[in-house]
């Protein structure tokens, strides 16, 4: 019989725009437990009302707890203040909390906000879920030793983005030549992406494979001004537009090399898609690609970050590996990473507090009993 659990998340769903990363987390998590999901609301009524059939509040990207473009700084900080009562609250109820790190900090920039909000989510989580143990290391050392994180690698994409059409009609309707090599930039279009520097490079690589940049432009990414930096470039195709699930895969899997030319990164989901329809990648020489990389022969390269002749370079030597080694890696890379083999230590811990939640309740309210009695001794 499965386990009950009640799971109260942040942010709310968003229907087609949503990464499909919760989607796959919470697949893998039906097979051992019921699966009840709510939206978690960052106030003291909310949690009084609902911390009670709580097995566990999950935050993932939190930055809108309590950032609000229309509010002022001030604002802001007691928005946090409500969150943390929220947490408190909730945990006093009997739920446990989560945070899932998929960002050390926003990638549009940082505030005294987001610092205290991050440290406020760390000092009330009994889990930190992390993607690599370099991020792992970033989280003790920026929240403490004593944080409780698990490494969990992002998983593979392969069930959400599947290969699709044949690559000669996927490179053509790009506009591209089927003959030649193709390299892909697929995914949300924002400045740390390193777009420039793909551009750059694909022009110093000298015509011998071609450029596709495809997504949906993000917050303050001026999808004008990259048109027009590709228009006089017959090798380089830019489309601004959303990449629907099934677009996605088809992209990645018609590409020869996916790039991954970024400027700073904690975690992508892009290496183990672009694995799993068998596609090698090249990426900026950044902590989290170098720890995914390492030792892993045939599933990508890295180059310097800013670097178009690297990563031109980089790109040059991908095209030259033979196929048999290349599909062999990616395929070991992607089944390395099933939902089922990397959530098992988030299972054994779910399931740990979903047996004894009324246990943990219990005790959280006998140790309540026994304050307002010491306090009641003292008056």
């Amino acid at each position: 019989m499965k386990l009950a659990l009640h799971v109260a998340e942040f942010p709310a769903r968003v229907g087609a725009l949503e990464n499909p990363y919760r989607s796959l987390f919470d697949d893998a998590l039906s097979t051992r437990f019921e699966l009840t999901c709510s939206a978690f609301e960052p106030n003291a009524a909310w949690a009084h009302e609902h911390g009670r059939r709580l097995t566990l509040v999950h935050i993932h990207w939190p930055e809108g707890l309590w950032r609000d473009p229309n509010a002022d700084h001030a604002a802001e900080a007691r928005a946090v203040i409500a969150l943390d009562d929220a947490l408190t609250i909730c945990h006093a109820l009997g739920a446990r909390v989560v945070w899932t790190v998929h960002n050390h900090v926003h990638h549009d920039g940082v505030s005294d906000a987001d610092r205290a909000g991050y440290a406020t989510l760390a000092r009330h989580a009994q889990m930190v879920v992390c993607h690599s143990d370099w991020s792992a290391r970033y989280v003790r050392s920026t929240y403490g030793s004593r944080v409780p994180v698990v490494v969990m690698p992002i998983g593979s994409f392969g069930a959400v983005h599947p290969a699709g059409r044949p690559r000669e009609q996927v490179v053509r309707e790009l506009g591209l030549d089927a003959a030649r090599p193709v390299a892909v930039c697929a995914g949300q279009l924002r400045g740390y992406k390193g777009l420039d520097t793909a551009i750059d490079g694909c022009l110093a690589g000298a015509g011998v494979w071609q450029l596709a940049i495809v997504g949906r432009p993000g917050p303050f990414f001026d999808p004008d001004d990259l048109r027009r930096r590709v228009a006089a470039r017959p090798d380089v195709v830019a489309i601004t537009e959303h990449v629907s699930n099934d677009r996605f895969g088809e992209l990645l899997a018609a590409a020869d090399v996916v790039l991954l030319p970024y400027e700073g990164i904690t975690g992508s989901s892009v290496p183990p898609a672009a694995w799993a329809v068998g596609t090698p990648v090249v990426a900026s020489r950044l902590p989290y690609f170098e720890e995914l990389l390492a030792g892993r022969p045939y599933l990508g390269r890295l180059f310097e970050p800013g670097d178009p002749a690297g990563l031109a370079a980089a790109v040059a030597e991908v095209l030259s590996w033979p196929s048999s080694p290349v599909a062999a890696a990616t395929s070991v890379a992607a089944s390395d990473v099933a939902w089922n083999t990397i959530t098992k230590p988030i299972v054994r811990r779910y399931t740990w507090w979903a047996v004894t939640r009324p246990v943990h309740r219990q005790l959280l309210r006998a140790g309540r009993v026994a304050r307002r009695l010491a306090h009641r001794t003292k008056a």
